[in-house]
């Protein structure tokens, strides 16, 4: 039987292995890392188990698609808990928005000017640092969609979706 060396090298480079968190991979496999979903890796000959972030030859950082339409309206991003790129927005202009504030902790009396190192702004209302609030946006009549914005980084709330704000309001 003749064996051809290119078909030696290809069936060598496809039993390469790489391991992570007590998972093998094989060479060209996606690999997502559990501490940072915003990087995207492959198994490769530059993978480092111990340090995976540490080959940019291995992890790239994801880059989430922009709608500039969003960002004209100042639409906020909905983000999942465990995603790193937005899966809906919530924009000031629109109508179908219904918004609870968990603890009436905002600041009625100001106006918003976008450069405060402690507040919040969301639909002309101002929100302390660290304050939260369930957003329900209405996809259609029938169904819902909830999340849960935080005054986390001013003067941008942080939203991550939130199945269970539907639980806590009725």
């Amino acid at each position: 039987m003749k064996i051809c060396p290119d078909q030696l090298k290809w069936d060598d480079y496809r039993l390469r292995k790489c391991r992570y968190q007590n998972r093998t991979y094989r060479y060209g496999e996606q690999i997502e890392l559990i501490e940072n979903r915003c990087k995207r890796c492959v198994c490769n000959e530059h993978w480092n188990e111990y340090d995976p972030e540490s080959s940019p030859e291995s992890c790239v950082d994801q880059t989430c698609p922009i709608n500039r339409d969003y960002r004209r309206q100042n639409c906020l991003p909905i983000y999942q808990q465990d995603r790193c790129c937005p899966i809906d927005y919530i924009c000031p202009s629109q109508q179908n928005n219904t918004i609870i504030v968990n603890n009436n902790d905002y600041l009625a009396d100001e106006k918003p000017n976008g450069k405060s190192k402690y507040h919040c702004w969301l639909n002309g209302q101002k929100y302390r640092l660290g304050n939260d609030i369930n957003i329900t946006k209405e996809l259609t009549i029938f169904q819902h969609s909830c999340a849960t914005c935080q005054c986390k980084i001013p003067p941008l709330m942080t939203c991550v979706l939130n199945e269970k704000c539907f639980q806590n309001n009725n």
